[in-house]
């Protein structure tokens, strides 16, 4: 599976959807100590987590992080939200168009181009440490973690 930081929220709910949890008899209780797992343990990925998992794959083919426009940018998010690869609020940073609100703040004087190229997962680790020094709450770290976790999984995966 791509997933790399198994504490990624929407992949969280799909795993624990394919862990089942430990068998115990009626009338013993389970304890710590008579957990025992042998060599032959194995853990089964169901079919919907593989299927997302391939569709996550696609997607990467498509879209390089490190070399990606506005445009692209808005696109892949939308796919992503479209095939439930990402939560409606991690679409919402994601595809929040940044150059273009820039470009209607007073004072300034570059050219607006939505499919000049940046490095997105560079930005994103960026923005993830100016909101860490600016005191943003547990919850906008934690999805700014995630997103990042996921550009990882994208730029590992996706154009070489």
């Amino acid at each position: 599976m791509l997933v790399t930081n198994p504490g990624t929220s929407f992949y969280k709910q799909t795993l624990s959807q394919d862990v089942k949890p430990a068998q115990v008899q009626p009338g013993k209780t389970l304890s710590n100590s008579t957990l025992q797992f042998s060599e032959t343990d194995t853990v089964s990925i169901s079919s919907n987590s593989k299927a997302l998992a391939r569709k996550e794959q696609e997607i990467a083919s498509r879209y390089d992080v490190t070399n990606l426009s506005e445009n692209e940018r808005i696109a892949m998010a939308t796919e992503l939200l479209d095939n439930k690869l990402i939560s409606p609020t991690q679409h919402a940073v994601m595809s929040f168009p940044i150059q273009e609100m820039a470009s209607h703040w007073p004072g300034y004087e570059g050219t607006y181009d939505p499919d000049e190229k940046v490095n997105y997962l560079q930005q994103s680790i960026d923005q993830l440490a100016f909101a860490k020094n600016g005191g943003a709450s547990a919850q906008e770290l934690q999805q700014r973690e995630a997103t990042i976790a996921l550009l990882g999984n994208l730029n590992k995966h996706g154009i070489q």
